[in-house]
């Protein structure tokens, strides 16, 4: 069950982090959106160098930003089901412990 914790966890914390991308003017909602990233790297390519370099960062932007959003909806679906997982297992360690102690006590 620690593992399957810690996975749920990790996961979460992804999530956070691409949810407080400050820094590339992402918001929690906004990242779950997938919105900012085109914005923060428009901003960004007028210091790449060459016109067509920079218009080729805000495609890329605009690209990802439905990306950011299916990663974020998949860790959360991902959360979600090692959660569930955990739960089972704990269900069921509980429920082969108050058996063994049934029977260890007859």
């Amino acid at each position: 069950m620690t593992a399957l914790q810690g996975a749920e966890e990790g996961v979460r914390g992804a999530i956070a982090e691409l949810g407080e991308m400050g820094s590339w003017g992402f918001s929690a909602a906004g990242a779950a959106q997938g919105m900012g990233l085109a914005d923060y790297l428009q901003g960004s390519a007028v210091h790449v160098g060459h016109e067509a370099l920079g218009g080729a960062l805000i495609a890329f932007g605009r690209a990802w930003e439905p990306g950011t959003r299916y990663l974020i909806e998949d860790g959360n679906a991902a959360v979600d089901a090692l959660g569930e997982a955990r739960a089972a297992y704990h269900q069921m360690d509980t429920q082969a412990a108050a058996e063994l102690q049934r029977f260890g006590g007859h």
